[in-house]
């Protein structure tokens, strides 16, 4: 049997919170690789989706905040999945829970002095339930180590969130930030434009693609040629690192997307200002043998299906996809699970 190959760091996976806007207590927990694709499904804009919000009384909906920066399709489902069960997570027990003898303590009858059983756990399905579940898995010792980034939507999700933040004394991990987009730009600190802290004002904004490192990736594939500037960050660095061992075609195609559209600035420039030369003058890529350009999306492709509502794999896939095809996502394993209203 042969063993799947690893693959690179995506260049976007999050895990959402949806909120109705019609009743605002229905909420919904998910991750996806393309949040811009996914509210248009939940919304029944585009064919995929889940079936728990697909109730027409519901809709639409809206993303409150995204929880973004997985290295991992695995990842991003462990933290859905720890989010979406609070009550059955082993990263959200608590001191006393972990303890014996206080576990022992509180279970133990007053009349009798045996141990009673302990009621199972109610569902968790206020918005401030859910922030303070996001507050913890944060904290945890599992997650807190991993370059995550909560980009708040909602003003009023925000508030939410610092009223509870500050009634706890919850302070974050120093390599975790918070963005403030959507409605908190007025309170948003200022950012350059390609950062990745940078409000981008919606969600359909949101950069899913490699555009942030194509710059990175030519500079590490023709670094011999020019050694200068060699600053970096360990994200960018691991990125790239997993693109050039793991996805060389794909990587080779970024950079291929990158110069036709040098190529194409290069064109408008020299129309615009007469028959002088252009400075712009772009690395031309190495070609290699038997190799295909791959569309603006090949990233989903490289990520499999990542959507948690998804079931199956196709087995066969083509090699260049048929030009503007719909693409459907199935409901998943979740589909059974109950609504968080």
């Amino acid at each position: 049997m042969e063993t799947e190959s690893p693959k690179p760091i995506p260049a976007y996976y999050c895990c959402y919170l949806l909120r109705s806007t019609v009743r605002h207590a229905s909420l919904y927990i998910g991750s996806t690789p393309n949040p811009i694709r996914r509210l248009p499904q939940h919304n029944g804009v585009a064919k995929g989706g889940a079936k728990r919000t697909a109730r027409d009384k519901l809709r639409p909906w809206e993303m409150t905040l995204v929880v973004e920066g997985f290295t991992s399709r695995v990842g991003a489902l462990q933290f859905e999945w720890a989010w979406q069960h609070p009550e059955r997570s082993r990263h959200l027990e608590s001191e006393d829970d972990l303890d014996p003898k206080s576990r022992t303590k509180a279970n133990a009858s007053v009349k009798t002095g045996k141990p009673k059983t302990k009621p199972k756990a109610g569902t968790r399905r206020s918005l401030v339930a859910h922030l303070e579940d996001l507050l913890s898995l944060l904290r945890s010792t599992y997650f807190s180590s991993w370059p995550l980034r909560v980009r708040f939507f909602c003003a009023d999700v925000y508030r939410a969130w610092r009223a509870w933040n500050d009634r706890v004394d919850g302070h974050l991990p120093d390599n975790i930030r918070v963005i403030l987009d959507g409605d908190n730009l007025a309170t948003a600190p200022d950012a350059k434009k390609y950062d990745e802290l940078a409000p981008v004002g919606s969600i359909n904004n949101l950069s899913i693609d490699y555009t942030r490192i194509e710059d990175y990736l030519e500079k590490s594939i023709f670094m011999l040629e020019d050694p200068e500037d060699l600053q970096c960050t360990w994200v960018a660095m691991m990125r790239e690192l997993s693109l050039r061992n793991r996805a060389e075609k794909e990587a080779r195609a970024i950079l291929r997307k990158k110069e036709k559209r040098v190529r194409k600035e290069s064109a408008a420039m020299e129309t615009s200002s007469g028959p002088r030369s252009s400075s712009i003058e772009p690395r031309s890529v190495p070609e290699e043998s038997s190799q295909d350009d791959l569309g603006p999306n090949w990233f989903e492709e490289v990520d499999i299906e990542s959507d948690s509502d998804f079931e199956g794999r196709q087995k066969h896939r083509p090699t260049r996809p048929p030009p503007k095809l719909e693409i459907v996502i199935e409901d998943s394993d979740w589909d059974d699970a109950e609504l968080i209203e």
